[in-house]
């Protein structure tokens, strides 16, 4: 998957393209013709010019910055790098600025095509103009829906965009992302990964998106993301990120299922963020894999407060009961 959507999560969207170097080259013009003897003609018209095809780039890859990568996914728990083709879930998110109702998104994942439906509520829908709507979709989308893709999908970025080449930093591999199509969606990533090969922290330059007035504000800066992760059995999983952007910081914390023969399923993200007052919490349920529904996800049971037993009334205490009168021994009969 792509991490410059995974980091950067609900505080801007990373999409957009920036059109590749071409090459331009000098088109030779077809020579005038002489007008034969006698005749009225001016020269023949000069051919027009063939556009000249652009130059081909050549990718450049070093063999172990992808080894680093592809170490760093063995470790990581994931539906898609478990084996599994097709998978679905629904997420929502209260938002205490519409009265506690939510957003809900249904992202789907087959043979590696994404796809995240929006949902707006009611509220929401009343306060932006019918022509906003979808653009206010696609921006959730983005945001949210490419947050839990990183839950979903493989964990490494999908690199056939870039030129990958690898540094070091403090005795640390560092994978360094820079665009090689224009279907990059990043000016530039770092990854920093532990000498346990464990990714540890993401730096990235994002590229602007002209339709989105929230990435304009991003433009020309770095995004850093520092993950911590945690031991699931015998893989890891993302159990904490702290992201620092020009708009401020956001920690998140992340909880889990246990899915199918052991596989963490993500339940639900808790982000904190210095712009909202209150904590937001993305919480994940109804997951489907490969057409099967994975038991114990469903949303009714989400939080779903076990109700008190109510107490049994006191049982009213006995009457205590009479004495027994003393037995007087019979007199011996005289022998």
């Amino acid at each position: 998957m792509k991490l410059a959507r995974t980091f950067v999560l609900v505080t801007a969207v990373l999409a957009g393209a920036v059109g590749a170097t071409v090459v331009g080259a000098t088109v030779a013009r077809a020579q005038d013709q002489p007008a034969g003897p006698g005749s009225d003609k001016g020269a023949d018209p000069v051919a027009p010019a063939k556009p000249a095809e652009p130059a081909k780039k050549e990718r450049k890859v070093d063999p172990k910055a992808i080894e680093v990568c592809e170490a760093y996914a063995k470790q990581i728990h994931s539906p898609a790098s478990a084996g599994v083709k097709d998978i679905a879930c629904s997420m929502e998110m209260p938002m205490a600025q519409l009265g506690g109702e939510s957003i809900t998104l249904k992202p789907h994942l087959k043979d590696g095509v994404y796809t995240c439906d929006v949902e707006l509520p009611e509220s929401l829908l009343a306060m932006i103009p019918p022509e906003q709507v979808d653009m206010m979709k696609k921006m959730l989308g983005g945001q949210l829906g490419n947050m839990a893709r990183r839950f979903l999908d493989q964990p490494v970025p999908d690199l056939t965009d870039y030129d990958v080449s690898l540094t070091e930093q403090g005795g640390k591999p560092v994978v360094v992302l820079t665009p090689f199509s224009d279907k990059a969606d990043t000016e530039k990533q770092k990854l920093v990964f532990g000498t346990d090969g464990l990714l540890e922290k993401s730096i990235i330059t994002p590229k602007l998106d002209p339709n989105d007035p929230q990435a304009a504000m991003m433009a020309g800066s770095d995004i850093e993301a520092i993950m911590k992760h945690k031991k699931m059995g015998d893989r890891y999983v993302m159990s904490d990120l702290n992201v620092t952007t020009p708009m401020g910081e956001m920690v998140m914390k992340t909880s889990y299922f246990e899915g199918p023969k052991g596989l963490p399923l993500p339940k639900s993200i808790e982000m904190t963020n210095s712009m909202s007052p209150e904590p937001m919490t993305l919480s994940f349920y109804d997951f489907v894999l490969d057409g099967k529904k994975v038991e114990g996800t469903e949303k009714g049971k989400l939080g779903a407060a076990k109700t008190p037993e109510t107490p049994k009334a006191p049982e009213s205490p006995k009457a205590p009961e009479a004495p027994k009168a003393p037995e007087t021994p019979a007199p011996e009969t005289p022998k």
